[in-house]
């Protein structure tokens, strides 16, 4: 039982990492595609592109903001049940 939980614990650990770094290269491509745009310089097209791009930014920044609370709720909880679990084994192994 208890390994099970620590293995659900480690699953979600790794799933809100792999979560992290897709949003951290889609963030990345995100800022190559704005500064293609802002190099490329076409007039009104470049404005409305920009706009269109910061727009994205901001919709990608606020993702990344409530991702990063979310992950820092989950791996607390998760970083307990863990601590909870390696106490509860420290103690049948005492005993």
């Amino acid at each position: 039982m208890s390994r099970a939980a620590v293995s659900e614990a480690e699953k979600h650990i790794a799933k809100t990492r792999s979560e992290l770094e897709a949003l951290t290269k889609d963030a990345w491509i995100l800022g190559r595609e704005i500064r293609h745009a802002v190099r490329a310089g076409k007039g009104r097209q470049l404005d409305h592109d920009t706009r269109w791009l910061m727009g994205k930014l901001d919709q990608l920044q606020t993702k990344l903001a409530a991702f990063a609370s979310r992950a820092y709720h989950h791996d607390r909880a998760a970083l307990t049940t863990l601590q909870s679990i390696a106490a509860a084994l420290r103690e049948n192994e005492d005993t």
